[in-house]
């Protein structure tokens, strides 16, 4: 059975006498109010809001107390304050707002009309906070990193939409414009920004600089198409002639050289070729894509109509056979062209189709990431449509693509965001989150090299999640009281046993050939368990902080090879799994209770007693009381053992990169060998919990189920604000039960629900607040899914105020095919290689065009592999004017 949650809204009434409320238009992050106050002609406020905010009770009585302390006098002679949803403070005092509050604006854009009434000229400051005189409000739960992600995603929504309303309505008003190579260009502020036109499929994308952060935002309109296009096959072919204009240029200020007697490098007189030569070898590379270009648009033209019919699979195949050998031609060409022209020096070999690959890597990590934006409608039901905005955001200074993993950092490291839009650019932000690449640099055939640089960056990670939430706060922090940064990650490797022969067989880079899944999986995991629970100190913005991560993972592929209908799919999992898993699933319980216990405590004198019985019931655990003593005490008992243990490990591993002395690999596999002893005790510990709370579940899981279902039928006249509080724990507690199932009966293992539990994981941690990350190898294809299926499931939540369930499929499937086409995980996937597109498989995929996005996404690699078997063209032959 499935359990249905929604809720009917219910009409507000205002019940003052001395505040009368006339009109209310609630919209998702703001209000429409007219007001009466004490009788007086009504005024029209505009409060932002999140989606908890009544009217009622949170401005009526903060109305009420501001006008009886400022109306009759026009001095404060006490400051007031009074407490916001996120547990800051505004005071008001001498025609001024001041605070510890850290957004400004949108704080006091909800009192500045009403206000500006009252006090005329009241000025903005910020101070200290006085706590002379108190407008008693719900405390806010503990700040963790969630809402400050929210917070940003918001903003930085709100700033570009902004800014680009401001170039369009500057155009309108006549503002001086100029053309060059057909495109408009606005002078604003001193300088130029490109105006772009809506395109053919209903897109109008723009590419600006806000700020020092460059931003790509894509409007799309209802209806709009954004599937494979012929434009891709342009911006493919375009990546390799800009990574040959890159190597060209290099050669312009490199000096060949040869080693003397001495062993000194003896440099030569001139560079490799001149600017000249340069120039006139790249006029030749830009001639020759001119006309691949002409010959694509002639031959390779995709009909959208004929793309989305029932034959646009093998409709695109033939279009794409064609281009893929185009563009693999073009590569051979510029190949030919760059070898030809210039001979080899003595420590330079001749330019080939690996330097030409090695070069569009470069060229994409030299352009850099912009912020992704993509605002898009999808269709209510009933004639409206609602807009929402998917989004990226870079979190490192460089962004390493996919294709370079040999060094520090994580490739396709971003913020991911995904929310509601207003008219007004006001975006509620449902889910932020991060996503990255697997934490080791898997092109690195050095173990300890490569877990070395696993554990620098799981390290980085954690300063920069307390970064975030140390944001905008004075929080102090010591080694007796540190910060908390409580770290959820949901890991998407397909780690079977017998892996480990992938380590050989699958080219990369380089000689040595990359690493299996399974081993990512190991070292990704002691990465993370290295600081878990660990008291350390780190430094922010030059400040020495005080952490205590929190931390717990789990791993669950998210492929066909994940479950049990396929080859891959029947081989045994990697014994490291279920000790993760177990670990993660046990701490997935205990924070949904700790959180859903803490929200319960709030209802009190709120809702009735049979509710809080009932509530109370749902999340009662038991059953399992002797297995969870005896796991907490084996970890209360060895934590401190596994931290001393796990900070020698990072001491030798650091010393391992400074020296590759053998003594150290010695220090670090003894280190190695007594954490795992240990932590196999924790394992076995840990699966034998699961297995009673598996035993628990099932034989609870019918009267579980009928009290959420119960629970739901409930409807009393609660104010919204308890309405609120009550729904959110509804949607929480039934996402859980839902998890659950898929759980305990494996159902994960199945083709239709092998992504479910990775879904709901995701949206349960960060739902209860913590930092939530998911990754995969490379932070493409199925991280791209996963945030995909989110989003989807995150549009049924908007839409009809309940997280989807079995019998809601086709509807979900609607949703399924624009988010494939609009999310920003696609443009996240371009990013690296000019080759937009996912690899996720047909069959656990169904109704999206998976097999094309697919044959798209591999033009990426798979030009070079054609471009080896072919000739240069008569065209490439031509004779050089070079010397």
């Amino acid at each position: 059975m499935s359990i249905d949650s929604s809720r009917a809204p219910q009409p507000l009434d205002s019940s003052s006498q001395r505040v009368q409320i006339h009109q209310i238009q609630k919209e998702t992050s703001f209000s429409t109010v007219e007001v009466s106050l004490d009788g007086r002609p009504p005024l029209t406020i505009t409060p932002y809001h999140d989606t908890h905010f009544d009217p009622h009770t949170q401005l009526e009585a903060t109305l009420l107390k501001v006008a009886d302390l400022i109306q009759n006098s026009q001095t404060l002679v006490k400051p007031l304050e009074f407490k916001l949803e996120n547990n800051e403070s505004v005071n008001f005092k001498e025609h001024k707002v001041s605070g510890n509050f850290s957004m400004v604006k949108n704080y006091l854009e909800r009192f500045k009309n009403f206000l500006s009434r009252l006090m005329p000229n009241f000025a903005v400051s910020r101070g200290k906070t006085s706590s002379s005189v108190k407008i008693e409000t719900p405390p806010a739960p503990a700040q963790r990193e969630s809402p400050k992600l929210k917070e940003a995603s918001a903003l930085e929504a709100k700033q570009a939409l902004d800014f680009i309303q401001t170039l369009r309505k500057a155009k309108e008003k006549g503002e001086p414009t100029f053309e060059v190579g057909g495109k408009t260009f606005l002078n604003f502020n001193g300088q130029a920004y490109q105006i772009p036109e809506k395109d053919k499929y209903g897109i109008t994308s723009w590419k600006l600089t806000i700020n020092g952060q460059p931003f790509e935002i894509n409007e799309f309109d209802q209806g709009a198409y954004h599937g494979v296009k012929t434009e891709g096959f342009l911006k493919r072919q375009e990546l390799l002639a800009e990574a040959a204009e890159l190597y060209l240029t290099e050669m312009t200020s490199t000096k060949d050289y040869t080693i003397g007697k001495n062993k000194e490098k003896q440099y030569s007189e001139d560079p490799v070729i001149t600017k000249e030569q340069k120039e006139e070898l790249m006029e030749r590379i830009k001639r020759l894509e001119t006309q691949y270009v002409e010959s694509i648009k002639a031959d390779c033209q995709i009909d959208p109509d004929k793309i989305q019919s029932d034959h646009g699979d093998t409709y695109y195949q033939e279009i794409h056979k064609v281009a893929e050998q185009k563009i693999a031609q073009l590569a051979t060409d510029i190949s030919y062209i760059i070898r030809s022209s210039i001979p080899p020096g003595t420590n330079r070999p001749a330019f080939n189709l690996k330097k030409l690959a090695e070069y569009e890597k470069k060229q994409v990590l030299e352009r850099g990431r912009p912020t992704i934006i993509n605002t898009f409608y999808i269709d209510k039901g009933n004639g409206e449509a609602q807009q929402f905005v998917s989004m990226q955001t870079p979190l490192s200074k460089t962004t390493l693509p996919s294709t370079i993993r040999d060094r520090e950092g994580l490739a396709n490291y971003v913020r991911t965001s995904f929310g509601v839009l207003d008219a007004n650019h006001h975006m509620q932000v449902l889910y932020s989150g991060i996503r990255h690449s697997s934490y080791p640099p898997i092109a690195i055939a050095d173990s300890y090299k490569r877990q070395a640089i696993a554990t620098q960056n799981v390290r980085q990670g954690l300063i920069d999640a307390a970064q975030n939430i140390l944001q905008n706060t004075d929080i102090k922090t010591s080694p007796e009281e540190p910060l908390e940064v409580p770290l959820r990650s949901m890991i998407l490797l397909t780690a079977k046993q017998f892996d480990f022969v992938r380590n050989k067989s699958y080219g990369i880079m380089g000689k040595w050939k990359g690493e299996s899944e399974t081993t990512q999986l190991e070292e990704s995991a002691q990465a993370l368990r290295l600081f878990n629970n660990r008291v350390m100190q780190i430094e922010i913005e030059g400040k020495e902080v005080w952490i205590k991560p929190n931390i717990s993972f789990m791993n669950l592929g998210a492929n066909i090879g994940a479950t049990n209908q396929s080859l891959h799919g029947i081989l045994p999992d990697a014994s490291i799994q279920a000790g993760i898993n177990a670990r993660g699933f046990n701490a997935l319980e205990e924070d949904v209770y700790e959180w859903a216990s803490a929200k319960i405590k709030e209802l009190e004198g709120e809702v009735s007693v049979e509710v809080l019985s009932l509530l109370e019931n749902i999340i009662h655990q038991e059953g399992f009381e002797d297995k969870s003593k005896k796991q907490k005490d084996l970890q209360a008992d060895l934590d401190g053992r596994l931290s001393d243990l796990y900070e020698k490990l990072e001491m030798a591993q650091s010393q391992y990169l400074h020296s590759n002395a053998p003594a150290v690999t010695s220090e670090i596999n003894k280190i190695q060998a007594e954490i795992s002893s240990l932590e196999k005790q924790l394992d076995a510990t840990h699966k034998a919990l699961l297995d009673a709370r598996t035993k628990a579940f099932r034989n609870k899981e019918y009267s579980l189920e009928q009290n959420l279902r119960i629970l739901m039928e409930k409807d009393p006249e609660w104010p919204d604000e308890t309405r609120t509080k009550v729904e959110n724990l509804q949607q929480v507690l039934t996402l859980h039960f839902e998890a659950q199932k898929i759980f305990h009966y494996r159902k994960f293992r199945e083709p239709e629900h092998v992504m479910d539990f990775q879904v709901a994981y995701n949206l349960l941690q960060e739902k209860m607040g913590h930092v939530n990350e998911f990754f995969c190898k490379s932070a493409e294809d199925r991280t791209g899914r996963i945030d995909d299926k989110m989003q989807e499931n995150l549009v049924f939540l908007a839409l009809h105020g309940r997280f989807p369930n079995e019998g809601d499929s086709a509807m979900l499937q609607t949703y399924a095919t624009a988010i494939h086409q609009y999310s920003a995980s696609q443009n996240n996937t371009e990013q690296n290689s000019n080759a937009r597109g996912e690899q996720i498989g047909a069959k656990i995929n169904p109704g999206i065009p998976a097999k094309i996005g697919k044959l798209h996404a591999v033009l990426a690699k798979q030009i070079f592999k054609k471009a080896k078997k072919l000739k240069p063209s008569e065209e490439a032959r031509l004779p050089s004017r070079m010397p």
